[in-house]
């Protein structure tokens, strides 16, 4: 048996952080391409605003020549940036380079707004914006640039006050400081938040592939179990119907003979000789139907049973079964009473499995009554635009708990040991009639009282349609 996996999830590799981006592929692609396009244009838009700050506003402190190379200076550190961060990919020293590389990155937009103005200088929020560019992919990285560049800010202004022998401006200075450190501190905060949602976004995603992998192995477990349970019960459907073929071929055989000796005793005026054979036909009898029975469930659950439905006159089956189950009720010394005056003239179904069906429940409703009444009630419903046929068995024994009739249709099942001690059976009939019943389209429910009788109610379909759906009217 496998070990349980934890569900733990392993570390995975961060995406574009002080530990790397991912495999030495993807950080080649991503700084050779994608960060170094993103630099140059930049680098561009930055040359472009100090070239024109310097023909608008023309700083005699600022050299000429250095405003016109600074274009140049810019594309030369991009080139340079890409080579150094390519050739530190697969080194140890990888981590550090970025920082190197970021931290170049800010002196050059340090001397942007050094070169259009200092202090006073409308390119001062490029300096925010290169903390922003870190700060999601690494606050640590961002928030050392954040403290770097404050410190190299403020040189930066001293340098501009000196070399033109002015005062150095401290209240623009303190107040770009303040914003400065402000605007970055909470984009360091940002990124620090973010950071935890990706770590816990990891771990989730870690979560959920475990749990993925687990369900993954349950349900190919299961569905292993459910062809393993649907060829045992294949197999013990294909044994049943090879056995109970096989007992029911003697039985017959044996019931004809019984049959034999009784006209032969009765003949001779031996009554005891008739007597016993009688009681081996009966018994006989008794295990022919139990055979059939289990023949029938086996062939149902095989998917074997076939139907053969034709039209036939309700009063007529009625009248059949009542012939039929009328002995057993007489030994029991109850009364049958049947109600077609609501019944329909005709209905189409399978003959010898709805006779089957009546036969199950009204026997089961006289080896439960005795002395008392056994109403066999045949009537018709329209619901929904579909027409139905309603056969009800009821009697007055001795009825079922709620908890006898959660187990009424189970195969091989009584309604209880008692049920079972006192009247005996297979508890086949019922499970038996109730897939029969399914088979015809329709459906069966009980309705019982302890002491008071119980009754059944088959609702079959007035005409049967191969492939229409189970009976779903609603009694009123």
């Amino acid at each position: 048996m496998e070990p349980t996996r934890s569900l733990e999830p392993e570390p995975l590799e961060a995406s574009f952080d002080d530990h790397g981006a991912g495999s030495a592929k993807r950080r080649r692609w991503y700084y050779g391409h994608r960060v170094f396009r993103g630099r140059l244009l930049g680098f561009a838009f930055i040359a472009i605003l100090v070239v024109a700050h310097a023909k608008l506003h023309p700083d005699p402190s600022v050299p000429h020549g250095a405003v016109l190379a600074f274009p140049a200076v810019l594309l030369a550190y991009a080139l340079a940036a890409r080579a150094f961060l390519l050739a530190s990919i697969e080194t140890p020293r990888y981590a550090g380079a970025v920082l190197l590389v970021a931290m170049g990155d800010e002196v050059l937009r340090l001397a942007a707004v050094y070169l259009s103005g200092a202090e006073s200088s409308w390119l001062f929020p490029l300096l925010v914006v290169g903390i922003a560019t870190h700060a999601f992919e690494s606050p640590r990285r961002a928030l050392a640039l954040l403290l770097g560049t404050a410190a190299a800010y403020f040189g930066m202004v001293m340098l501009a006050a000196s070399s033109v022998g002015r005062p150095l401006p401290w209240t623009a200075t303190v107040a770009n400081e303040m914003v400065f450190l402000l605007g970055g501190g909470f984009l360091v905060s940002l990124g620090q938040v973010a950071q935890a949602l990706r770590r816990k976004a990891r771990r989730a995603d870690g979560l959920n592939r475990a749990l993925l992998d687990r369900l993954t192995r349950q349900n190919e477990v299961l569905a292993s179990a459910k062809a393993t349970a649907e060829r045992a019960s294949e197999f013990k459907s294909n044994f049943l119907a090879g056995v109970s073929h096989e007992l029911r071929t003697p039985l017959t055989s044996s019931r004809l003979i019984a049959e034999a000796l009784r006209a032969e005793a009765e003949a001779a005026g031996r009554e005891d000789l008739a007597g016993m054979a009688r009681s081996i036909q009966d018994s006989e009898a008794r295990l022919l139907r139990m055979v059939n029975e289990l023949l029938d469930l086996a062939s149902i659950e095989a998917g074997r049973m076939d139907l053969h439905p034709e039209i036939f006159p309700t009063a007529a089956l009625v009248e059949e079964v009542r012939m039929q189950i009328q002995p057993l009720a007489e030994l029991r010394g109850d009364r049958i009473q049947v109600d077609v005056t609501a019944s329909p003239p005709e209905i189409q179904t399978d003959l010898h499995r709805l006779r089957q069906v009546l036969i199950n429940l009204l026997g089961n409703a006289s080896k439960f009554t005795e002395g008392g009444v056994i109403t066999l009630r045949v009537r018709s419903l329209e619901e929904q635009g579909r027409e139905w046929v309603v056969f009800e068995v009821q009697d007055t024994g001795i009825g079922m708990s709620p908890d006898q009739l959660q187990r009424l249709f189970q195969a091989y099942t009584q309604a209880g040991p008692e049920i079972q001690r006192t009247y005996g059976g297979t508890g086949l009939g019922l499970s038996l009639s109730r897939e029969l019943v399914g088979l015809l389209k329709g459906r069966i429910e009980v309705a019982s009282e302890p002491g008071r009788g119980s009754t059944f109610t088959v609702i079959l379909p007035r005409w049967f349609e191969e492939g229409a759906a189970g009976a779903e009217p609603t009694e009123g």
